[in-house]
């Protein structure tokens, strides 16, 4: 923080505040002018685009998250799926992904942000039986060795750009978990709220803006990141999506199943075409049932990817609003 302080300099007692509209949407004293730019709250926009905002002071990042990545924070993510209150740290912190939450045994793992932003999931395959596929980390057939747990193959599907995921640096915002291009100057610290120059943020997200010189009004139009959908997870994980295919056919439990054609991480979409879940499954061999599992003890079933076994699903949106 007080590095962030430093660079980008704090409000002077001669500074002044004006309002400013964003989206049609009025803050009266909601710009701040410096020198001959407005500058704007950063949270005061993630609430008029709907969405969450969350600065994550270790890695310097201001997330404003709306659509599904509202619901990609810790408390957020813990209440959709309470089966992972029993989730603790299991590795510390990596670049690009953040740090691995999990528990003992066969399961889906998170990766947050300090602050508890999801970065993306992850899967160990221990069993010998799971043969190596084009879609995992590891480029070749190679087993891995991951401490404390021996050797294994991974997969990990990227909801926020990697680039995000390094300790300190310079202030940057994310949109949905791409990076906007802002320049270093653009902010500012007023206490503990961030400020961003107005016209650079509008611009950086696809807007623009305007200014009333009579009122003292300024205007913009900012426009919310994209939303999780194929498509977004795509353009972060574009080797290992390459492998997957959407079903035609709805499933009730996830809505229309993407996945590739084997063990892996498979994931939802509703009828709007947006995530609904992440899932991986397990065969029998892979061990004893685990309460974090879909099945009830002892009920393997049938599953498409892997044979007979259990399944797991976290999910990131309501359950009881997934539809066609």
């Amino acid at each position: 923080m007080l590095a962030a302080l430093l660079l980008t300099g704090v409000a002077r007692a001669d500074d002044v505040f004006v309002d400013v509209a964003i989206n049609g949407h009025l803050r009266e004293g909601g710009a701040l002018v410096y020198g001959d730019r407005s500058y704007v709250r950063l949270s005061d926009v993630a609430e008029i685009l709907g969405g969450r905002y969350v600065y994550d002071r270790d890695l310097n990042v201001a997330f404003v998250l709306t659509g599904v990545y509202r619901n990609l924070v810790v408390d957020r993510l813990t209440a959709l799926n309470p089966e992972l209150e029993a989730y603790n740290p299991i590795a510390a912190i990596a670049v690009g992904r953040g740090i691995q939450y999990g528990v003992p045994g066969p399961h889906l793992s998170v990766n947050f942000t300090p602050s508890g932003v999801v970065t993306g999931f992850a899967v160990l395959y221990t069993d010998r039986s799971i043969a190596h596929r084009p879609w995992f980390d590891q480029p070749d057939a190679r087993l891995e060795e991951f401490p404390g747990i021996g050797w294994a193959y991974s997969q990990h599907l990227y909801l926020v750009d990697p680039d995000l995921i390094e300790l300190g640096g310079e202030t940057q915002v994310a949109f949905n978990g791409r990076r906007l291009s802002l320049p270093t100057d653009a902010f500012r610290w007023v206490g503990d709220d961030l400020y961003v120059r107005l016209r650079d943020l509008a611009q950086a997200s696809g807007g623009g803006v305007g200014w009333d010189p009579g009122t003292r009004l300024a205007t913009a139009k900012v426009v919310a990141g994209a939303d999780l959908t194929l498509r977004t997870l795509r353009s972060l994980n574009e080797r290992a999506i390459a492998y997957y295919e959407r079903a035609p056919n709805f499933d009730a439990q996830v809505g229309y199943p993407v996945e590739p054609a084997g063990p892996g991480i498979r994931f939802g979409l509703d009828g709007e075409g947006r995530v609904t879940a992440f899932g991986v499954g397990f065969p029998e061999s892979s061990g004893p049932w685990f309460p974090w599992f879909d099945q009830q003890d002892g009920a393997a079933v049938e599953l498409a990817w892997v044979g007979r076994g259990y399944s797991q699903h976290i999910y990131v949106q309501e359950r009881s609003a997934i539809s066609e």
